[in-house]
């Protein structure tokens, strides 16, 4: 996906999102991280291009899960822990 952004270590983005934002790149980028970690549930995930409720939710779900604050901002940490799911299950090829 070459979406102008800019990724850090190991791919991961180096880029926060917060809820509500409307950068439509930023988050296009998230809805596709998403699909990739939970497959069967986000065909909701981009919505107007913007962060939010849904997406929230799916993101603050996925945060308790992987023992991060669940606070629905996708930060350094978020980020690493669902390219690391996503890794490790294989889910990039989807």
């Amino acid at each position: 996906m070459d979406s102008g952004l800019t990724l850090g270590p190991a791919g991961t983005p180096k880029f926060g999102i917060h809820p509500g934002e409307r950068d439509r790149a930023k988050v296009d980028h998230l809805g596709a991280t998403l699909k990739r970690l939970y497959p069967g549930e986000s065909g909701w995930a981009v919505r107007g291009g913007v962060y939010g409720p849904e997406m929230v939710g799916m993101v603050k779900r996925f945060q308790r899960a992987a023992g991060i604050k669940a606070s629905g901002i996708v930060g350094p940490k978020t980020w690493s822990a669902m390219y690391d799911v996503i890794s490790v299950s294989g889910g990039w090829g989807r």
